[in-house]
């Protein structure tokens, strides 16, 4: 997180960025419902990520077909 943070952050704020984000985290953590589908973004591409969003919602299966469900 701190790695991430730190490459885009400019200026004196990242301090207070990693505070936030840490509470924010722990916020997750602790009061995520159990369904709830986490989905690693690091060192990926947006197609990627969106793909497997896709997948995760069921909207669509495996192999890319739509979903009528």
């Amino acid at each position: 997180m701190a790695a991430r943070l730190g490459a885009r952050e400019i200026g004196g704020g990242l301090d207070g960025h990693l505070v936030s984000s840490a509470r924010v985290a722990r916020l997750l953590a602790d009061g995520a419902p159990a369904r709830t589908v986490r989905i690693a973004t690091d060192g990926r591409r947006v197609p990627e990520i969106a793909a497997d969003m896709v997948r995760a919602s069921g909207w669509a299966t495996a192999d890319g077909e739509r979903s009528m469900g």
